[in-house]
């Protein structure tokens, strides 16, 4: 049987207050859902490996230890069948990973994504030549997520061009820290306030 790796795509889970947060049950958001389907697929493939990547998460449980903590809790052995991948904060950098890990492997590549994440893994991986099937998964997006993914929509011409392609990654990096920031200078600001009112 040829070995297959699962590549979750993530989506931000901060719950936290502010403008980037998700509203509901754990259970129901997309990137719980992601995990769900990773675990559901490595327990009907005996030589699936799961791969999970790090992410920007200054102050709060990281990207891919939210994702060990839901595959464990769906019984996934995070010791034996899942890869840890600790570089590649934006998606196209972690996808060339996957396809890197894959090739090595000689495995076949599958991308689990968040319903809203799934056009953008299927354009960039028509646009950089990666082999790969793309599962998307329901459940509830950050409405961040929801309007970056718009706006994306009419960035993708400009990934058929490798330079433009380089320049995005760096400015990737750059907006994933300024809204880590911003962030922060929010909570500080409303924390401020409700002392201010309760004083």
């Amino acid at each position: 049987m040829q070995a297959i790796i699962f590549k979750v795509m993530p989506k931000n889970h901060d719950r936290r207050w502010g403008p980037f947060r998700r509203f509901g049950k754990e259970e129901h958001q997309d990137c719980h859902r992601q995990c769900e389907k990773a675990a559901e697929l490595i327990s009907a493939n005996a030589s699936g490996i799961i791969l999970v990547a790090t992410g920007y998460s200054p102050g709060k449980e990281s990207e891919m230890a939210y994702h060990l903590r839901i595959l464990k809790k769906h019984g996934v052995d995070c010791d034996e069948r899942v890869i840890k991948i600790y570089s590649g904060l934006e998606t196209i950098h972690q996808m060339e990973i996957a396809k890197t890990v894959a090739v090595t492997r000689g495995a076949k590549l599958v991308f689990i994504v968040a319903w809203v994440h799934w056009l953008r893994v299927k354009y960039m991986a028509w646009v950089c030549s990666i082999k790969a099937s793309v599962i998307a998964t329901g459940g509830k997006a950050r409405p961040w997520d929801v309007m970056i993914e718009i706006l994306f929509i009419l960035l993708y011409p400009f990934y058929l061009f490798l330079p433009l392609r380089k320049l995005f990654k760096f400015l990737a990096r750059g907006l994933r820290w300024l809204k880590s920031e911003l962030h922060w200078w929010l909570l500080e600001r409303y924390v401020a306030f409700n002392i201010r009112i309760s004083a």
